[in-house]
């Protein structure tokens, strides 16, 4: 958002909940960045939003962008009366994350028809697109990102800091194999999969250590696991700071994300290391495309122990340098996965369209 307000193209203003539900924190806007209030409450199987037809109505405004979701009533409703009132529509969306049976694929076709433009989150979302028939020129991807401005600051300072003296100050033995993932602890991220396969890591790299940011409802029952086993797996809890984050992730050998990975495959490889998570793309984030094999990380067969255990061992098992394994992580964030190459992409989707109108 702080991006797009630099933007020379557009004024964008920004319309979104300031209100808390189901432990989502909102951003309510800050001194640089104002997002004018509407309300948002999150259901069982439905989110529903109000006060939002100032936002669509407004005059002088040539484009509206609407989070794209199929399941949320209200997304339907501001595309149209966006349409009747003579605006362009993007939808910023997923979009297309696997096949759909007929029905749904006909649904989401027609939802998605709503907009002038789709953007998505990445390459594999457009040809799932044009596989289900919906006009691949419609499709835009513009990938995804994090305040890299943040986390480049963290990683100069750690880069002169160096990666042994870090795990000195964070308590992790220097001859340790070092995992790291930040996350939310669910059962969909599969965790527990990561802890059984300690023992087979430990066994062909002696000690391993596991760390995990984040809390979630399968915190207590991970620990169970990780304390019946035996293993050294740190439970950080909600972590903030990107200071501390950042120095856990640089100190990593690899990240592990044995469910789907999304923000966090933008995370660690902005601090250069590598992301290993599962091969089944149906039941991915579109950020796993990030991930390219044996360069920045690789892929494990799903729900496989042994599979996640030998990729885990593989990769240690390489020479490669490791400060030239960091520069090609970095590489891909910087060539692709920062808020300004987001923002060139957004502004050239959203000048199509507009100009299409003229």
């Amino acid at each position: 958002m702080r991006a797009m307000k630099q933007s020379t193209n557009f004024d964008y203003r920004f319309w979104g909940a300031h209100n808390v539900n189901n432990s989502i924190k909102a951003f309510p806007g800050d001194e640089f960045v104002k997002v004018n209030p509407i309300s948002c409450e999150i259901f069982p199987r439905v989110v529903r939003f109000r006060g939002y037809w100032k936002a669509i109505s407004e005059r002088g405004v040539q484009a509206v962008v609407i989070h794209g979701a199929p399941n949320w009533p209200d997304t339907w409703l501001m595309a149209i009366a966006a349409r009747l009132f003579g605006k362009r529509v993007a939808f910023w969306s997923h979009g297309w994350l696997k096949s759909e049976r007929p029905i749904k694929r006909v649904i989401r076709n027609i939802y998605f028809g709503l907009a002038n433009i789709v953007m998505v989150y990445g390459a594999r979302s457009k040809r799932l697109a044009a596989i289900s028939g919906f006009p691949e020129e419609r499709v835009v991807p513009i990938f995804n990102s994090l305040d890299t401005a943040a986390s480049e600051t963290v990683y100069q300072n750690l880069a002169i800091e160096g990666a042994f003296s870090v795990r000195q100050r964070l308590g992790v033995p220097v001859d340790s194999v070092l995992l790291v993932c930040v996350a939310r602890l669910t059962a969909a991220c599969s965790f527990h999969l990561v802890i059984d396969a300690l023992e087979t890591i430990k066994i062909t790299r002696g000690p391993v250590t596991f760390a995990l940011i984040g809390d979630g409802p399968e915190r207590g029952n991970l620990e169970r696991i990780a304390k019946e086993q035996g293993h050294d797996v740190r439970f950080l809890g909600e972590m903030y700071d990107e200071a501390t984050i950042g120095s856990w992730i640089y100190a990593a050998d690899l990240c592990v994300s044995p469910g789907k990975i999304g923000l966090s495959a933008m995370h660690a490889l902005a601090y250069g290391t590598p992301a290993i998570t599962h091969d089944d793309y149906d039941c991915q984030m579109p950020e796993f495309e990030a991930i390219e094999e044996g360069v920045s990380g690789s892929f494990f067969e799903r729900d496989s122990v042994e599979s996640l255990s030998q990729c885990i061992c593989n990769w240690l098992d390489r020479s490669a340098d490791r400060q030239l394994v960091r520069d090609r992580c970095r590489s891909v964030i910087f060539d692709r996965y920062t808020p300004d190459r987001q923002l060139e992409m957004i502004d050239s989707a959203l000048s199509a369209i507009i100009r299409d109108q003229s």
